[in-house]
């Protein structure tokens, strides 16, 4: 979203923001530099990171961050645009980006165009975004979100676990609805399942039980454990964008007619837990949630044996923590093949134990819910985002990044439809005062 002419690219591919000096007190568009930041062919794998700048804590912002902090830690290779020619040298970050003001974008066509202020609304999984925002000088800092499967169940034995004896009433959904000679009918029962678990930190000691956290040590803060998404009379379906990465997700036609009744059960992970200790560091630490993300959509991968195919493990194996056979698997929804796999050594140890207290316990709320009817599939990893873009808490603008507003799920601010909603309005209020504060300013000269 763009102020002037208020343009909303909905489809557009922005390539690059453009900004100007942090020494120019007054921007217009005659002054503005184009930051040559477009490499349309780099893969998130090519950036490696080196040693951190620290930043002096009197720069810091409100939220402990320094602006432009990380951003001399980044140097990267990018793969060359001509087949078969060397890889091109991507220059390193400079931590003086920070404190630059965007006055508009590059679009993928050549297009540019100038704004007084670019809103940023991406989704939770704009990665090449990330890297971007950290090249032009933007603070990202990892937050926590939550990971873990898709669990499915007949959708039978989930009404018959929420209605008891009133189970027959949901008939077929083909009966058309209204119809004056339908019988009255119930809709495919759903649920929302939560409960907190303590384990013991994942990379500093503690078996999968969550026993041992070590002598003397604090016990880590405890995990939320949640369904989350739940699909009645739905499918599971693939959302990874390459198929050495995936992840899934489930969905519902609008009659709900399917035989199966999915959801994500998940459990929340971050670097409060210790969980992105162990990680070999491909990316700055900024973006270690988003490595870890990419590490098991990884190992799910692998486990599925390739073609997307989705590696699953029937509930009560995975609680007794041993190997589901091919053959005795429950039918599942997902269109592209599953394979049996040992989902129990997937996730990080504390992952997994938290997992499966969490599905125990919800199982002694709902009947059947950790049966051996109920199938995982591996995995669910992307609930919200990993990284947080860090702005000002008064104006919503990008700390670092000055006139760039963002906003959302993938700001790190929202997560799901309604919240994302929610802090979109709260960005526009942040934002519209100073734009027409700027507008009667520039009627009066």
């Amino acid at each position: 979203l763009m102020h002037r002419g208020a343009r909303v690219m909905w489809d557009a591919r922005v390539e690059t923001l453009e900004l100007a000096d942090v020494s120019t007190p007054d921007v217009s568009s005659k002054d503005a530099s184009v930051l040559d930041a477009s490499f349309p062919d780099l893969s998130i794998s090519d950036w490696s990171a080196g040693d951190s700048s620290t930043g002096d804590a009197s720069s810091r912002d409100a939220g402990g961050v320094a602006p432009g902090e990380h951003a001399s830690a980044l140097h990267a290779t990018a793969p060359s645009s001509r087949a078969g020619g060397p890889p091109a040298a991507l220059p390193p970050l400079d931590a003086s980006r920070g404190g630059g003001v965007v006055t508009g974008v590059r679009l993928a066509s050549g297009e540019r165009l100038r704004c007084d202020a670019v809103v940023v609304a991406a989704g939770h999984s704009a990665r090449e975004l990330y890297i971007e925002l950290l090249r032009c000088g933007a603070t990202l800092q990892p937050k926590d979100f939550a990971a873990g499967f898709r669990i499915e169940h007949p959708q039978e034995l989930i009404n018959r676990a929420r209605y008891g004896e009133l189970a027959s009433f949901c008939a077929p959904v083909q009966t058309k609805a209204g119809a004056a000679d339908a019988p009255p009918t119930l809709p495919p029962a759903d649920y929302r399942l939560a409960t907190n678990v303590t384990i013991g930190a994942g990379s500093a000691g503690g078996d999968e039980d969550g026993g041992s956290i070590g002598d003397g040590a604090a016990p880590p803060p405890p995990r939320g454990v949640y369904s989350f998404c739940m699909c009645p009379g739905g499918q599971i379906v693939p959302t990874s964008l390459d198929s050495s990465q995936l992840c899934v997700n489930g969905m519902s036609y609008s009659t709900r007619g399917s035989a199966w009744a999915n959801s994500a059960v998940v459990a929340t992970v971050g670097a409060t837990y210790g969980d992105f200790d162990q990680l070999p560091g491909k990316l700055p630490p900024p973006l270690a949630g988003l490595e870890w993300q990419e590490e098991m959509e990884a190992r799910a991968a692998q486990m599925g044996g390739g073609q997307l195919r989705c590696p699953v493990q029937r509930v009560s194996d995975f609680l007794a923590g041993r190997p589901s056979v091919q053959e005795e698997l429950p039918p599942s929804s997902y269109r592209l093949g599953v394979t049996a796999a040992p989902l129990h050594q997937l996730y990080p140890p504390a992952v997994t134990a938290a997992l499966r207290q969490g599905i125990a316990e919800f199982g002694r709320r709902l009947p059947g819910f950790d049966a051996g009817d109920g199938l995982l599939h591996a995995v669910e990893t992307r609930t919200s985002a990993p990284v947080q873009v860090v702005r000002h808490a008064g104006t919503c603008e990008a700390v670092g990044l000055r006139r760039l507003y963002p906003a959302g799920e993938g700001a790190g601010y929202a997560g799901g439809i309604v919240s994302a909603a929610v802090d979109g309005l709260r960005v526009a209020r942040a934002l519209l005062p100073r734009l027409a504060a700027g507008h009667a300013k520039a009627e009066t000269h």
